[in-house]
């Protein structure tokens, strides 16, 4: 037998179940070197580490029925099922756990199966008499799905006396097992624990109100596509990285795969973008589950120039309009000055596309 199994066996004596996780993680970090030796009786998983038996304590009346109950866990904390033999101190108890005796006092019930046992124990009182009235207490309560609660009974005789009485519990909207500890269920909403004196005849209601769990809350959705830049001038073959990201319903920018379209020139997967050779203005779209945002592109052919107005040819100031002033001629230079200037302002021509646009 390993260390591990027999660390398990030793822990799994406490009644809480907190140590279960520890011992899983335990066998999972200590790998090969601590797995269990083969089981004849099963596997781990068929192999008890706890024996839990319910209810934990009882009042009843002589020769009232009472069943109890028992639960057993593997060392991954689910429940399984674990044959348990019953023994008591007092009175007698069936193979299937049920117990009375008729005679009052404080007894033992024991449940056993493969090596683990649990006691829980029984208080026998005799019938009261001149019980007139019976008091559930809390008289009524607010629970949250799942929660638990003990309620507890008390009956009073026509003096107004209180005396120890058994009953029998039942309730609405969850569970209660024969000491009053009551479960509540899944649904919300106003439920009854109540308790009932053994010969039927007297009754009291506790009101349970259950507050059921919170809705959950629905995963945030995409709400919208943002791309970067927004506006962007490029030259004919020159390239530009564009990017995208999303933003979801709580506000927050989250990653998105989207598909990039492009007009003007081409884009990659990636959201890289090459201009063409066509000037004008044109888009770059990103869009991911039916959702999309816009980039503004402004392609040009060439650079835009940025030289100052020269000097015309020839001479400077020699021209009047179209008519040679006055003593041009005297100047070395005139000579040279064989024909008339052009209307042009002397600027170098550089053509200049006309503009067109990447769409309607």
């Amino acid at each position: 037998m390993t260390y591990t199994f027999k660390l398990a066996r030793r822990l799994a004596v406490s009644r809480s179940f907190l140590v279960i996780p520890a011992l899983a993680l335990l066998a999972a970090c200590m790998g090969d070197a601590t797995a269990p030796e083969a089981d004849p009786t099963g596997s781990l998983s068929d192999n008890p580490i706890s024996l839990n038996v319910t209810p934990r304590s009882v009042t009843i009346e002589t020769n009232q029925r009472v069943r109890f109950i028992s639960q057993s866990r593997n060392f991954r904390g689910d429940l399984i099922s674990m044959p348990v033999a019953w023994g008591a101190t007092g009175g007698t108890i069936s193979a299937d756990g049920v117990f009375s005796s008729a005679a009052s006092g404080s007894f033992k019930v024991v449940g056993r199966g493969k090596g683990w046992k649990d006691t829980s124990v029984v208080i026998v009182v005799p019938p009261a008499s001149d019980v007139v009235r019976l008091a559930v207490t809390p008289d009524s309560v607010t629970l949250s799905a799942g929660a638990k609660k003990t309620f507890s009974v008390t009956g009073y005789q026509s003096d107004g006396t209180s005396v120890t009485v058994g009953v029998t519990w039942s309730a609405t909207g969850g569970t209660v097992d024969p000491s009053g500890v009551y479960t509540a269920g899944s649904t919300g909403g106003a439920y009854h624990v109540i308790a009932t004196n053994t010969a039927g005849t007297l009754a009291d209601t506790s009101i349970v109100k259950i507050t059921p769990p919170p809705a959950p809350v629905p995963a945030p959705t995409l709400t919208s596509v943002i791309l970067s830049p927004l506006t962007v001038s490029l030259i004919s073959g020159t390239t530009r990285q564009f990017k995208a990201y999303g933003r979801n319903s709580a506000g927050d920018s989250v990653a998105v795969s989207v598909a990039f379209n492009a007009t003007g020139g081409t884009i990659t997967s990636g959201g890289l973008y090459t201009a063409g050779r066509t000037a004008g203005n044109c888009r770059v779209i990103a869009s991911a589950s039916g959702l999309a945002d816009t980039a503004a592109v402004s392609l040009s052919s060439t650079p835009t120039s940025t030289l100052a107005p020269g000097i015309p040819f020839g001479p400077f100031g020699l021209w009047d309009g179209t008519t040679l002033r006055p003593n041009a001629a005297r100047s070395p230079s005139a000579s040279r000055a064989s024909a008339r200037p052009s209307s042009s302002t002397g600027l170098p021509r550089h053509g200049r596309p006309k503009s067109s646009s990447c769409w309607p």
